[in-house]
Parts: structure tokens; sequence; C-alpha cells
């Protein structure tokens, strides 16, 4: 299992790498819908092979379910493209902390919105990441200003 979860997280940073390369060759607004229909399709595919087919027919009524999945679908175009963008400006560790800081802190606003479960341990582990983090840049920022720098006089 710790192998199966390495080889997802490297995938992730890899995909996150080639869509940023994609977008500084096709602009952002192609790289997002290429992105987007690969997934969307994939995700099609994995759910005829292994769910219920009839899952996929169109909803008829408009319920609170179907309005956040289709909500679901804009966030994730949005989400791609801030991905893209910030990808090739930050270094890959902060990115994917980022991308963890922000799951998790949505995921515990919805938690709460929704059931009105509040989660000590999840955010004191956000908190304890985002502590990390801070001294992780900190620490970069610092080795940055005191590496050598050609000037000339």
């Amino acid at each position: 299992m710790l192998f199966i979860a390495a080889l997802v997280g490297a995938n992730t940073v890899l995909c996150r790498y080639m869509n940023a390369i994609y977008a500084r060759h096709n602009g952002l607004p192609m790289s997002t819908l290429a992105n987007y229909v690969t997934g969307l399709c994939t995700a099609l595919l994995a759910l005829l092979i292994m769910g219920d087919p009839s899952a996929v027919q169109p909803v008829g009524a408009l319920t609170f379910r179907t309005v956040t999945m289709f909500l679901g679908g804009a966030v994730g175009v949005g989400l791609v493209q801030i991905l893209v963008y910030i990808t090739p400006r930050l270094p890959a560790f902060l990115s994917t902390i980022l991308v963890f800081i922000s799951q998790l802190g949505t995921g515990l606003l919805f938690d709460f919105w929704l059931t009105g479960a509040f989660s000590p341990g999840k955010i004191a582990g956000g908190v304890l990441v985002m502590l990390g983090l801070w001294h992780y840049a900190w620490v970069w920022k610092r080795a940055q200003e005191d590496s050598p720098v050609d000037r000339k006089a």
C-alpha cells in the first residue's frame, strides 16, 4: 500500500508539471480543457466498468445533490487553472503542501456546514502542517538571501 501511495503522489506531481508545460505551449484555457475532458472521460469509464451504469444517466430534477455535483465540476475547472498557473512559480513541495492544506480546510468547512461535525484533531494537524510550511518557506527565503550572487562592481 505504501508503494501505491508513493506512486500516486509521484503521479500527481508529474501530472501537475506536465499540465504546466502544456499550458506554456498551448495556453491556460486549452490546458484546463484538455485536463478536464481527460479526467471526465476517465471517471465515466471507471464508473461504467466498476459502478452502476445507470448512474451515468442524466438527472431529471435539480436537487441540492445534483447542483453540488455540477458546481463541483465548475470548482474543479477553477482549481485546475489555479494549479496550472502556480505550478511553475512554486517548488513542488510547497505547491503540494498548499493543495493539501486547501483540501483539508475545505473538507473541514464542508463537514461543519453539512453535518455540524467539528474535528479538533484535523484542525490541529492542519495547523501543524501550516507551521511546517511556514518554517520551510522561511528557511528557503533565508537560504536565498544568504547565497552569493554575482554582482558587478
